[in-house]
């Protein structure tokens, strides 16, 4: 901006970068709110694992206010803790249907906006599998399952998290044969 304004004196594009700097500090500080926020909420859930309805109702607060700040201009980190905050609303409140769908559509942006997000994906594939065993989709969980198997740049601790719950799902649906 300083170059425009000092050296070009072009008012309109001071203007319009000061414009543009404001909306991206916008953004950083919303970024730095739900990081906040979302490390808020895992040491709270942590502590007060008797007692979620505390914790869903401090999620919410939260949730309500970053929905009340969010902008058109914000980032994909800004958003994964932003879902995530969702994603404990519904799991401590019992709302699986809502966590299954969330998830889903999560998953679906995922893959198609920012497929090279291959991180958030599988924890938000994870997340999924989580949601379908305590619903008791067993084989909705299992093609979840196959999912992040499938996903490229996962790393040893997503292929044990994929067999841990391969083997649980199996065990749900009785097929014992394929778990040993």
């Amino acid at each position: 901006m300083g170059y425009y304004g000092v050296v070009l004196q072009d008012l309109k594009k001071v203007d319009y970068y000061s414009q543009l700097l404001a909306k991206a500090n916008k953004g950083l500080f919303l970024d730095h709110k739900a990081l906040d926020y979302n490390a808020k909420l895992q040491i709270f859930h942590a502590q007060q694992k008797p007692n979620l309805r505390v914790v869903n109702e401090r999620a919410k607060v939260f949730f309500e206010e970053l929905n009340k700040e969010k902008t058109d201009f914000v980032s994909h980190r800004f958003l994964i803790y932003y879902w995530n905050i969702e994603h404990i609303i519904y799991s401590t409140g019992w709302e699986l249907e809502k966590w299954l769908d969330s998830s889903n559509q999560i998953i679906a942006f995922l893959k198609r906006e920012i497929p090279a997000f291959t991180a958030a994906r599988l924890h938000f594939l994870k997340r999924k599998v989580d949601c379908c065993l305590l619903l008791g989709k067993y084989e909705e969980g299992l093609l979840a399952v196959e999912e992040m198997s499938n996903t490229k740049g996962k790393t040893i601790l997503s292929d044990i998290n994929c067999n841990k719950y391969r083997i649980q799902l199996l065990l749900c649906t009785k097929n014992l044969q394929e778990a040993y």
